[in-house]
This record gives C-alpha cells, sequence and structure tokens, in this order.
C-alpha cells in the first residue's frame, strides 16, 4: 500500500520535472496533468468533522483517492498520547474508513515526535 503510494507521488515529480525522452513538452504536460487528475482526492466532511473533534490528534491529512482505489490519513499526536491509544485510534478510523470505502485500500498512520509510532492497512 505504502509502495503504490510512493510510487505515485514519485511518478508527479518526474512528470511534473519533465524527464527527458523523446516527448514533447506539450506530451508530457498532458501526462502530467492525466495522472494529477488520478491523485485528486474526495473530501468527507463527516469524518473530517469527527477527526478534527479527536482531542489526541495536532494534526491530521485525510485522504481518499477513489481513481487510484485507495484512502487513508497521517494523524500526529502528542506526546502524552500512549502506544496503545495510538494503535486503537488508528485502528478505529482505518476501520470506519474502509466500512465508508469497501472498494479501496486504506492506510492509517500514527506520528508522534515525526516518527511513525504505528500503521494499519486494510485491504
Amino acid at each position: 500500500m505504502k509502495l503504490k503510494l510512493m510510487s505515485a507521488l514519485m511518478m508527479v515529480l518526474l512528470l511534473t520535472t519533465g524527464c527527458t525522452d523523446d516527448k514533447t513538452p506539450q506530451k508530457q504536460e498532458k501526462e502530467a496533468e492525466e495522472f494529477l487528475e488520478q491523485l485528486e482526492t474526495t473530501k468527507n466532511e463527516t469524518l473530517e468533522s469527527q477527526v478534527e473533534n479527536e482531542k489526541a490528534f495536532i494534526e491530521h491529512q485525510l485522504f481518499i483517492m477513489e481513481k487510484l482505489d485507495i484512502a487513508g490519513g497521517k494523524f500526529v499526536v502528542g506526546k502524552e498520547v500512549k502506544d496503545d491509544e495510538a494503535k486503537r485510534l488508528a485502528e478505529k478510523y482505518a476501520e470506519q474508513m474502509k466500512k465508508e470505502y469497501p472498494n479501496l485500500a486504506v492506510v492509517i498512520t500514527i506520528i508522534r515526535d515525526g516518527k511513525e509510532i504505528t500503521s494499519v492497512e486494510l485491504d
């Protein structure tokens, strides 16, 4: 799952910075635009609101990219949040997203002090 997302981001970088090959700039730009369309995210206001009200989260980023068959989020928690609580929150939001988007792979990552402390992936 993470590899798929990383590959997508690397492709964006390559397409938008213009790799050297026989393609014209117009063709490269068109391919970049088509790929960026795949990265478009859908908003889920209910889920956004719920996450914003979660006291444990300092920051969050949700993404639902239906064209790439993935959804998930990155949540930053404070030092006071214990590992078991972080794991519980990751599982809670992964399961909720999977219920709302059953055809998408879901990945939720929790970060504390700049380090990933837990990640939950559901296919």
